[in-house]
C-alpha cells in the first residue's frame, strides 16, 4: 500500500509554486513578493505614516532588511519615506499614488491566484479546506 505524502513537504512546494508564481508576475512589473507584503501593511495602516521599527517588529525582520527593502521601493516610486514627527532620527513609510496602483494590481492577481489555487475543488471542499487549514494554524500558534 502507498503511503500519502508527507502533509508539511505538500503545504511548502505549494507556497513555494504560489511564490514563485508571484515573484515572476511582478518582477514583470518591477515588484516582489515581499514589497507587496510591505505595501499590504502599510496600506492597512494607511491613516498614519508607519515607523519602519514597526515593520520590522510585524514581519520579524532586521532593521537592514527593513530598510533594503523600502529604500528599493522608495527608488522605483512606490512609497514615500519621511523622518517621524514624534522622533527626527527615525523613519516612517506610506505608500505614493504609484504605490496605491501597485498594490491594488497585486490584489487582483492575489485574488486570480486564490481562484487558480481553489479552482480543483468543490465549493463545499473549499470551505472546509480553509476551515482545516484556519484550524491547524491557530492550532500551531497555540503550541
Amino acid at each position: 500500500m502507498k503511503s500519502l505524502p508527507d502533509c508539511g513537504i505538500l503545504i511548502k512546494q505549494i507556497n513555494d509554486c504560489l511564490a514563485r508564481r508571484a515573484n515572476n508576475e511582478l518582477r514583470t512589473r518591477g515588484g516582489t513578493l515581499s514589497q507587496v507584503r510591505f505595501m499590504e501593511y502599510i496600506w492597512a495602516n494607511r491613516d498614519r505614516s508607519v515607523p519602519f521599527k514597526e515593520i520590522e517588529a510585524h514581519f520579524e525582520v532586521t532593521q537592514p532588511t527593513v530598510v533594503g527593502i523600502l529604500h528599493r521601493m522608495e527608488r522605483n516610486g512606490l512609497v514615500i519615506i519621511e523622518a517621524s514627527d514624534v522622533n527626527g532620527k527615525a523613519k516612517t513609510v506610506r505608500l505614493s499614488d504609484k504605490g496605491l496602483q501597485f498594490r491594488k494590481e497585486a490584489e487582483q492577481h492575489k485574488e486570480e491566484a486564490e481562484r487558480m489555487l481553489l479552482a480543483p475543488l468543490a465549493k463545499d471542499e473549499r470551505i472546509i479546506l480553509i476551515k482545516l487549514l484556519q484550524k491547524i494554524n491557530n492550532g500551531l500558534k497555540d503550541s
